[in-house]
């Protein structure tokens, strides 16, 4: 016979997947250490590394802060005055050497878009809104050179031979302009712009383009080849180092008036660095993590320095593609680069200003961490950080905490300042944030390599939200989703065996009737949830209709599935309770706990009664009548055999199986005389089969 205590010869009914162990209320770290992470905080005189290292920025000093909302581009001069074309008052500023700046030239043009100062100290000047070249001598006077027909000059370029060029929009055209002043289109593409040009004594002229994103070199005889078709659909800003290598800066468009009008893009995409060797090999260089560049310039220490729009950042790009994000400032846009004499001149949109950025660190930096969410109110332990400090440097770390999601007037206070590990005094919260603040004397810096926050998240009661007790005559299988179950076999007194094949999840692979070991086995599940994710135990447990007590199936189970037999309970209506603690991960003093109580179900291991049972002959075949009844489901099908002959279906009287007690005469056509035994079966909802017999002569 089949073991029933054994639950591998259970038919397999339903599949469960249960989840996956859980670890219970534990400490836990928050831990910010990857540039991704980093990258999500504010900073203040602080730079991160592209291996997510903080370290101070540069010491920075403002040159010059003015009315104008765009500082457009910078020139040095002979001297190495600092020239600054400004909008949108169209003014040329000039900063000295020694001394306060100086409007050096007002113009009635908007906007000042580009700036060459020739070996003389001439100063060259592109305009808007009416594309105009001016000229303007050391001494500030200066008229216009050139008066064309197009709308921007973006950028300018002066060869060895004082020829000037200039790249314009929106028709796509570079003008050249002779030392003698005479002037003429030099090229004119297929671009609606010309956005920027970079003059190579021995290579030639670059120019990059906004509409299809093409790269031009052009010859000194006007004829151009094409050195990039970026996907990207604008050339926004060009560079070469010392060995040959071009640099270009290819983004995707984000205006009628091309790149340069000062406003980010809004397509989300980020911008794209490209380098093209001196024998034309052209491969993607960088990624950069903003959506336009405006500017592109070697550093004499070799690395690419890049000004990127939308939030003020400049970027340093060294070998194998590492990178430093050497500043993040108030302005919107980084506009212009030059380097002198070690230091970094930058030009800034929204609001125009210029500032020069040191050899040596800021003597003072923040950095604020992005907040921080537990998954429940908890409880904020000791804060570590791992990097350097050098001789003369300080690190002093503060936590703040709160309930809401972005920080604000109900937040706490920032903890003071500690130095080493140390717990923050702040409240129990589901949110925080830390900062931290560097100082150095300027020739060393801090390094801020990884932070770590201990908490423990306050215990919450798990949550049961639902309780189902499936009918009789199925069973979970627990395992994989694809595992195969075996088949079920029954071994009969007489010693024949046989074997049920599961058809499929979900459907009895032969009538429940036939199976009556497993019409015994009920089967309850539940959805339970815990916001800690803690490990649970369930005590499940019955009671009977009128019955005060509860009486204990299991008091440890740790599925959300549980099948028992149901032979030892008398038929009639229960209900199943279940319990869930989170007892095995929080000590038993502070473990919580839930129960959920099912709906009425019924326990009906009695088969049908039929009574009354009588047959006899009449006109071509046998009328067989009689009563079945059941005390507690109700009657759903009848069948009859002849001579243990094929099964035939039959209705009762009234026409319909939906009752406790039904009556029934059948008509069976049978020719054959002398006896007949006929085999009369009805079954309950519960899956029971009833089985008389009655004979006819």
């Amino acid at each position: 016979m089949i073991d029933r205590r054994n639950p591998i010869a259970w038919t397999l009914f339903i599949l469960l997947v249960l989840p996956q162990v859980a670890v219970g209320v534990t400490t836990k770290f928050w831990t910010v250490e990857s540039q991704e992470q980093m990258a999500e905080g504010e900073l203040e005189g602080m730079s991160i590394t592209s291996r997510g290292r903080l370290v101070l920025s540069p010491d920075r000093e403002t040159l010059l802060e003015m009315g104008d909302l765009y500082a457009w581009e910078l020139a040095i001069g002979p001297k190495g005055d600092i020239y600054a074309a400004t909008g949108q008052d169209g003014i040329i500023y000039r900063i000295p050497r020694k001394g306060d700046p100086e409007v050096f030239f007002d113009s009635l043009e908007l906007e000042i878009l580009s700036l060459e100062v020739d070996r003389k100290g001439w100063v060259y000047a592109g305009t808007s809104p009416d594309g105009m070249i001016l000229r303007i001598s050391p001494e500030g006077e200066g008229g216009i050179l050139l008066d064309s027909p197009e709308d921007y000059v973006w950028d300018l370029a002066l060869d060895e031979n004082g020829d000037l060029y200039a790249a314009t929009g929106d028709r796509g055209r570079i003008y050249r302009v002779s030392g003698a002043g005479k002037a003429d289109v030099f090229y004119d593409a297929s671009e609606t712009h010309i956005m920027c040009l970079l003059y190579d004594r021995a290579t030639g002229l670059y120019a990059g383009g906004e509409g299809n994103g093409v790269l031009y070199r052009i010859d000194q005889s006007g004829n151009a080849s094409v050195l990039l078709d970026a996907e990207e659909a604008e050339i926004s800003a060009l560079a070469m180092d010392a060995e040959g290598n071009l640099f270009a800066a290819a983004v995707e468009a984000i205006g009628n008036n091309g790149g340069n009008n000062g406003e980010q893009g809004s397509n989300g995409k980020s911008a794209s660095i490209y380098r093209i060797s001196p024998d034309g090999v052209v491969c993607h260089y960088w990624s950069v993590p903003a959506e336009f560049v405006f500017d592109l310039e070697v550093a004499d220490d070799g690395r690419l320095l890049v000004a990127t729009g939308g939030e003020g950042q400049l970027y340093a790009v060294g070998e194998h593609a590492e990178w430093w994000r050497i500043v993040d400032l108030d302005e919107v846009q980084i506009l212009d680069i030059h380097e002198e004499d070690g230091d970094i001149l930058l030009a800034t949109g929204n609001s125009g200003r210029v500032y020069r950025l040191g050899k040596g660190y800021g003597g003072e930096g923040w950095f604020t961490s992005e907040p921080f969410a537990a998954e429940t109110v908890c409880r904020w332990g000791m804060l570590r950080w791992e990097g350097e400090c050098p001789d003369g440097c300080d690190v002093a770390f503060s936590v703040r905490s709160g309930n809401t999601e972005t920080p604000n007037e109900t937040w706490s206070e920032w903890s003071s300042e500690s130095r080493h590990p140390a717990v923050p005094k702040v409240p129990d919260s589901r949110y925080a944030q830390w900062r931290v603040r560097c100082e150095s004397r300027g020739e060393e810096t801090p390094v801020i390599e990884a932070v770590t926050v201990a908490y423990l998240e306050r215990n919450l009661p798990p949550r049961l939200t639902s309780l189902m007790v499936l009918p009789s005559g199925g069973t979970f299988y627990k395992g994989v989703s694809d595992a195969a179950p075996g088949p079920v076999t029954q071994l009969f007194s007489n010693g024949i065996r046989i074997q049920y094949s599961v058809s499929g999840l979900g459907t009895p692979p032969v009538a429940a009737e036939k199976l009556g070991w497993v019409r015994s086995i009920r089967t309850a599940r539940w959805e339970v949830s815990d916001p800690n994710d803690d490990d649970l135990v369930f005590e499940i447990s019955y009671r009977g209709e009128g019955e005060a007590n509860w009486k204990t199936l299991e008091e440890s189970w740790k599925d959300p599935v549980y099948s028992w037999e149901s032979e030892r309970m008398p038929d009639g209506r229960y209900r199943l309770k279940v319990i869930v603690r989170d007892t095995p991960g929080n000590p038993e003093q502070s473990s919580l706990m839930d129960e959920l109580v099912s709906d009425p179900f019924g326990i009906d291991n009695t088969p049908p009664q039929i009574r009354d049972l009588r047959a006899h002959r009449v006109e071509g075949g046998i009328e067989i009548s009689g009563r079945a009844s059941d005390g507690v489901s109700p009657l759903t099908k009848g069948r009859y055999s002849i001579d243990v002959g094929e099964w035939y279906p039959f209705l009762p009287e009234d026409g319909l199986f939906d009752a406790l007690e039904e009556s029934f005469r059948i008509r069976a056509s049978s020719d054959e005389t002398g006896e007949r035994t006929i085999l009369i079966q009805v079954v309950d909802a519960a899956g029971n089969p009833g089985v008389a017999t009655v004979t006819v002569r």
